[in-house]
């Protein structure tokens, strides 16, 4: 599993704890495209999963597969990240139903690509320490700003075994714009249309695109399905 549970459960507190954001989903325009709709085989959502934080075994091991997009500044994130993925995880991954991936698309606040570019770097160093890294985001989205976030990644980091200063030098510099470039290249191609939104399989084949909706939609959407 790429990242902790212990990890995964401070993360759900944290976001919890903020109260930001309602549960209708950042949106934009449009809906899936065709190519979003395909299996998980050739759909641009599933094209560049190798090193994407993780949670659960390899998606060739469970019958459920989520590619999750979201972003550090997105309240309606912060939200879902607090309820429904908590169940997600609880009730899904730990049983090894499921395997979720996480996947990040720059959508709301400027501040919200640079917090990227440091999670990215701390999950190449550190990959249990992402979803921690990402609770405190979630927990401080009503004060970070694009002028503070990278003393504020360094702040967050300071007490953790990360060279924090490497990674807010990551984000200081756009350092993984070729990963971020991606995120988003891809999430287009597939026709992503606002964040949270879950890209939702099982036993390979497309179900249906999910953004903040209770744990019920994910399950009955694969009862509907099988």
């Amino acid at each position: 599993m790429n990242g902790t549970s212990v990890g995964r459960r401070r993360f759900l507190s944290a976001a919890a704890l903020s109260g930001l954001g309602g549960l209708a989903g950042c949106l934009g325009s449009g809906g899936v495209s065709d190519a979003g709709k395909r299996d998980v085989s050739s759909n641009p959502v599933a094209s560049s999963l190798d090193g994407r934080p993780r949670l659960g075994p390899a998606r060739s091991e469970t019958d459920i597969t989520l590619v999750t997009f979201d972003d550090p500044s997105c309240p309606s994130c912060a939200s879902y990240h607090g309820g429904t993925f908590g169940e997600i995880e609880s009730k899904w991954v730990e049983s090894g139903k499921a395997t979720v991936y996480n996947r990040l698309y720059p959508y709301v606040a400027p501040w919200g690509r640079t917090a990227i570019h440091a999670l990215v770097a701390l999950n190449r160093r550190r990959p249990e320490q992402f979803w921690s890294l990402k609770s405190k985001y979630y927990a401080n989205q009503d004060r970070l700003s694009a002028d503070n976030i990278v003393e504020e990644t360094r702040r967050f980091l300071r007490d953790t075994d990360v060279d924090a200063d490497a990674v807010a030098r990551a984000a200081e510099n756009g350092a993984n714009e070729s990963y971020v470039s991606t995120e988003v290249s891809d999430g287009d191609d597939a026709g992503l249309y606002g964040v949270p939104l879950t890209y939702l399989f099982e036993d390979g084949e497309f179900v249906t695109t999910i953004m903040t909706e209770s744990f019920g939609t994910f399950s009955s959407a694969v009862e509907s399905h099988g």
